[in-house]
């Protein structure tokens, strides 16, 4: 518990009391999911690997990014062969640690002083799993269908890879601003592996996440190293060691989906409107029904939000985002639409809580509009789960 200079005092139990039911919401979610829409060819794979009999009707693609599917394997013998509790908790396991990850990420742009600010936050890393886009005139009345959204919730693997992803870029985080600061080796060391390890097992978990932010760290650690050439080198030379093993480990997927596994991943293609054909008009109308905190958050405050890492990152990696789910495709699955999901989620709470993390009393009518448009897209959230419930698990509406 602390307290400001006005003696107001924070306390954590109201994010515990939040996030407890959210827990609940999930229970009743995920044990009617759990056999629907994505599910069902996930939890195939789990059955295989605990019976050790092939079970019909999962891609072979899924063998190259197994995480979830092993996990989920090993937590069904707990369960005495129950592999739908297994996945289950997996799952709630997996927006839990998201909640936490996020949280602290959060928590690392405030000064730590503000009570308001820290309620905030802990409402915001719930909503982070939510909130959606806002259905209306912008959409045609769609949740989901075609331009999809940042809580994908009938897809386990996405799921699973975002709390493994965040830990990647937390890490990522602790190294630039180390390097940034000229702190000693030994206090970024750790971080640089630990930014090594989750990139791998993000990957492992699904590739997704980083088709999306690890160009992205990498365009801001080469932005980093152009300050200063010569005496960055061997700042650059780290991060780029630090990723190797995770090229290595995306170029193998890379062989897999489109030779061994008989190219079923589909060819990758340009194309303006990405896989559901988007037109212009439809591209920019989506784009701001989606994320709308993001694009009016930088017309609003322009170079005043850009203030760290985490904002500058990911707006990077939304860009980049876009960039896949609107220009690239590789058939109708869809597949360039989970980074930019992802990418999505992210960019919004940071540059939400970055704004109300600025000191300019006088213009707090903008932070304010942006936590509006929050609100909207959280109460959008709902009704999509509300209705992803009673259609019968059919996400695409």
């Amino acid at each position: 518990m602390s307290e400001d200079s006005r003696g107001l005092k924070y306390s954590n139990i109201v994010f515990f009391v939040m996030l407890a039911f959210f827990v609940m919401l999930q229970l009743v979610l995920y044990k009617f999911m759990i056999n629907k829409s994505d599910n069902i060819v996930h939890m195939a794979f789990v059955r295989t690997l605990f019976t050790g009999e092939q079970v019909d009707g999962f891609p072979a693609q899924m063998k190259a990014y197994p995480l979830f599917h092993i996990t989920a394997w090993m937590l069904s013998i707990v369960c005495l062969g129950n592999t739908d509790v297994a996945g289950i908790c997996v799952l709630i396991g997996a927006n839990v640690a998201s909640v936490i990850i996020i949280r602290h990420l959060l928590k690392g742009l405030t000064d730590g002083e503000n009570i308001g600010t820290k309620y905030l936050i802990d409402f915001v890393s719930i909503a982070y799993l939510i909130f959606s886009p806002i259905a209306g005139f912008l959409t045609d009345g769609r949740f989901y269908k075609r331009q999809c959204g940042p809580n994908p919730w009938h897809n386990p693997t996405i799921t699973f890879v975002r709390p493994i992803g965040l830990l990647a870029f937390f890490f990522f985080v602790c190294v630039i601003k180390s390097m940034e600061n000229g702190r000693e080796k030994k206090e970024y060391r750790k971080a640089l592996v630990c930014f090594s390890v989750f990139s791998v097992l993000s990957v492992l978990a699904k590739p997704s996440f980083m088709m999306v932010f690890l160009p992205a760290m990498g365009c801001y650690a080469f932005i980093y190293w152009m300050r200063d050439v010569k005496g960055r080198f061997p700042d650059a030379i780290k991060l780029l060691v630090a990723v190797l093993p995770t090229f290595a480990v995306l170029l193998g997927q890379s062989v897999f989906f489109q030779f061994i596994d008989e190219g079923t991943a589909g060819t990758v293609k340009f194309s303006i409107g990405g896989f559901s054909q988007f037109s212009l008009t439809e591209i920019i109308c989506v784009s701001m029904a989606t994320f709308p905190v993001p694009v009016i958050a930088l017309l609003l405050y322009r170079k005043e939000i850009l203030k760290t890492a985490e904002v500058k990152t990911s707006y990077i990696a939304l860009l980049i985002g876009f960039i896949e789910m609107f220009m690239l495709t590789n058939g109708p699955t869809g597949d360039f639409s989970w980074g930019y999901d992802l990418s999505v989620g992210l960019a919004t709470v940071v540059v939400l809580v970055q704004s109300f993390c600025l000191k300019e009393k006088n213009k707090d009518w903008r932070r304010i509009l942006l936590m509006v448009l929050f609100l909207i897209q959280v109460v959008m959230g709902l009704l999509y789960i509300f209705i992803l419930y009673h259609n019968g698990g059919r996400e695409w509406f």
